[in-house]
């Protein structure tokens, strides 16, 4: 883990956020650019996701959901809880934009990271 202090990770408002974790109770926990592992270990450990081999897929795997550049990733849209849609539809919302807009497909991540340009 780096030199920054993970514990205690503690919620904070969605509203301008741009990088961190979405819980499925709809609790955005914050990260800069590049840490989403780094919290995503650290969250796992605070809820008990303990079996997994990396922070991000158990995360993941306990339909959380990833806010990367401004963008949400969800691996299964089809696991979006009802909380965090309604968190994620006010986050859009505020940003003048709809729920289609603000949802990133995986295939437009490139696997070092950066982003590709929407076709």
């Amino acid at each position: 883990m780096s030199e920054r202090e993970w514990e205690p990770v503690e919620p904070v408002p969605l509203v301008g956020a741009f990088n961190g974790w979405l819980s499925p109770d709809g609790v955005f926990y914050t990260c800069a650019a590049y840490e989403h592992e780094m919290l995503a270990w650290a969250l796992a450990e605070r809820f008990g996701y303990r079996d997994h081999y990396s922070g991000s897929k158990a995360l993941e795997e306990h339909e959380w959901i990833k806010l990367k550049w401004g963008m949400w990733i969800a691996i299964a849209r089809e696991l979006v809880t009802q909380r965090q849609l309604d968190a994620l539809f006010d986050w859009a919302t505020a940003r003048g934009e709809s729920l289609g807009d603000v949802f990133m497909d995986e295939e437009r991540v490139k696997p070092h990271g950066g982003l590709v340009a929407p076709t």
